[in-house]
This record gives C-alpha cells, sequence and structure tokens, in this order.
C-alpha cells in the first residue's frame, strides 16, 4: 500500500467518524433537548515547551485541530496524566472543560455504548 492510498483510506474513515459522531449528537442532545452543561476532563501528557506555551495562554482560547477523546470522570483522564510519569521531560495536564450543548457549534458524543472501554464514560469530540 502506498502513503497516498493510505492517506485516501484515512480521510474516508475520518469523514465516516465524524458523520458518526454528528448523528450521535443529533441522537443523544438536539432530539431529546439535553441542555444542561457538564463538564468533562482529558488527561495528557506534554513536552515542557508546550506546557510553557499552554501556560501563556491561560484564561485564553484554547483549540485542538483533532479530534478529542474527554471522559466525564475526571478519574480515566487522571490515569493519563500519570501515564509515563517517569518521563521528566513532560508534565501532566488536567483539562477540565464545561460543556454547553446548547451552545457548543461543534458536535460531540458519548460513545459509551460503542466503545471497547464503556467503563470510561468517553465523550468524543
Amino acid at each position: 500500500m502506498t502513503e497516498v492510498d493510505l492517506i485516501v483510506k484515512m480521510g474516508f474513515f475520518l469523514r465516516e467518524l465524524h458523520q458518526d459522531i454528528a448523528r450521535l449528537h443529533k441522537q443523544q442532545y438536539i432530539e431529546h433537548q439535553n441542555t444542561v452543561s457538564f463538564f468533562v476532563y482529558r488527561g495528557q501528557r506534554l513536552s515542557k515547551t508546550e506546557f510553557n506555551q499552554l501556560n501563556m495562554t491561560q484564561g485564553g482560547l484554547l483549540s485542538f485541530n483533532n479530534f478529542l477523546s474527554t471522559s466525564t470522570t475526571d478519574q480515566v483522564a487522571l490515569k493519563f496524566v500519570r501515564k509515563q510519569k517517569l518521563n521528566l521531560d513532560e508534565i501532566g495536564v488536567l483539562f477540565v472543560m464545561q460543556i454547553d450543548p446548547s451552545k457548543s457549534l461543534i458536535p460531540f458524543a458519548n460513545v459509551r455504548d460503542v466503545s471497547f472501554y464503556p467503563k470510561e464514560d468517553e465523550i468524543l469530540f
């Protein structure tokens, strides 16, 4: 398989994933008029440089340019923060995000029912 073939196949996969998230979002939030705000958590390891850049934007807007996996449980996210904590060049960060379904322009969905790890209670953006 060439690199071009791989890119084309990944493009189809990513498009289908986005469509699935949008479909689930419609079922879970729009059709049921579920507009109650809630918190999600994401644990991530960052290089010291990335952490310093993030720290300088404190209070500002943070944008992710990929699919974003979060959990409704902070303990799940903390497991990712603690992963490989022996690497002194990385810093564990716990992102806490408040989501208001009535204001969100980006589809997101709880994928617990289709996840290989349903106990993680994952919300995918």
